[in-house]
C-alpha cells in the first residue's frame, strides 16, 4: 500500500522501534533526521537497482551528435544528467518510435571497431566517466553510445535524481509500508551501533530488515512480471543494429 508519513511521525516511529523515546540528548532529532535522509537515499537507489518502476525520470529530448569525441574512436558521447545519482537507460527516437539502447560492459567497448560509421543510430550505451570532484565544483560525467552513428537522431536518458533532504517536521516522505519498515529498521541498526547495542535490538533489526527487503523484491518482481515487455524490431535487435 502506498502512503505518506511526515518527518515528525517517522521520527516517532524510529524512536519507538529503537526504544529511545525521550533520549533526545543522546539522540537529538537533528541527528536522526540526517540519518533518516541518508537511509532514504540508500533505499531509493536499492529500489531503482532492483527494478522498481517509477523512480527514474527522463531528460529533455535532445539531438544526438554525429561526431566522435576523438577522431579515431567508434562511439558518440553525451553528458551525464545534472543531479543524477545513477543512469538506468538511454532511448533513441527512430522515426516515430522510441527504442531503448542495450547496456553494455566496459569489456565490450572495442566490439564495434569493424562496423565503420554507417549506422543510423547507436545500439548500446555505457557510463564512460562518472561525475568527478574539481575543487568546489563537479565535472559532468560522460556516457558513451556505441557504435559511432551518423543518423542524427534524438535521444533521452532515464536517471535517478538526487534526493532532496526533508528537514521540516510537517513535510512528507512518500512510499509503501514496506519501504517505511525497511527504513525504520535501518535506523534502529544505526542507533544500536551508536549505543553499542545497549538495548539488544541490533540482531533483531538486521533480521527484520532482511525479511522486509525480500518482501520488497518480491513485490517489485510481481510488478515487472504483470505484463510481458515487447521489444521494438526484435529481428534487428538480435543482430545488434537498427538498420
Amino acid at each position: 500500500m502506498a502512503n505518506s508519513r511526515t518527518l515528525t511521525v517517522l521520527l516517532a516511529d524510529v524512536r519507538e522501534a529503537a526504544d529511545i523515546e525521550g533520549l533526545t540528548d543522546r539522540h537529538p532529532d537533528a541527528t536522526l533526521t540526517k540519518w533518516l535522509n541518508l537511509v532514504w537515499r540508500r533505499l531509493r537507489t536499492k529500489l531503482a537497482t532492483a527494478g522498481m518502476p517509477g523512480l527514474t525520470v527522463p531528460t529533455t529530448i535532445a539531438a544526438l551528435g554525429t561526431t566522435a569525441p576523438v577522431s579515431t574512436e567508434q562511439y558518440l558521447e553525451v553528458s551525464w544528467p545534472d543531479g543524477a545519482v545513477g543512469v538506468y537507460g538511454v532511448d533513441v527516437l527512430l522515426g516515430t518510435k522510441w527504442v531503448p539502447l542495450h547496456p553494455m560492459s566496459f569489456a565490450q567497448r572495442r566490439d564495434f571497431q569493424d562496423r565503420g560509421s554507417t549506422e543510423n543510430a547507436p545500439t548500446h550505451w555505457i557510463p564512460l566517466t562518472l561525475p568527478s570532484e574539481n575543487t568546489t565544483t563537479i565535472t559532468a560525467g560522460k556516457i558513451a553510445l556505441f557504435p559511432l552513428a551518423t543518423g542524427g537522431v534524438n535521444y533521452r536518458i532515464w536517471y535517478l535524481p538526487v534526493w532532496v533532504d526533508i528537514t521540516s517536521g510537517s513535510n512528507v516522505f512518500y512510499g509503501h509500508d514496506l519501504w517505511f519498515e525497511w527504513a525504520i529498521q535501518t535506523m534502529v541498526r544505526r542507533v544500536a551501533q551508536k549505543d553499542d547495542d545497549a538495548q539488544n535490538t541490533l540482531a533483531e533489526a538486521v533480521m527484520t530488515q532482511k525479511d522486509v527487503w525480500e518482501e520488497i523484491k518480491r513485490s517489485i518482481q510481481m510488478m515487472n512480471a504483470a505484463e510481458p515487455v515487447r521489444r521494438v524490431r526484435r529481428d534487428r535487435l538480435s543482430r545488434g543494429r537498427w538498420g
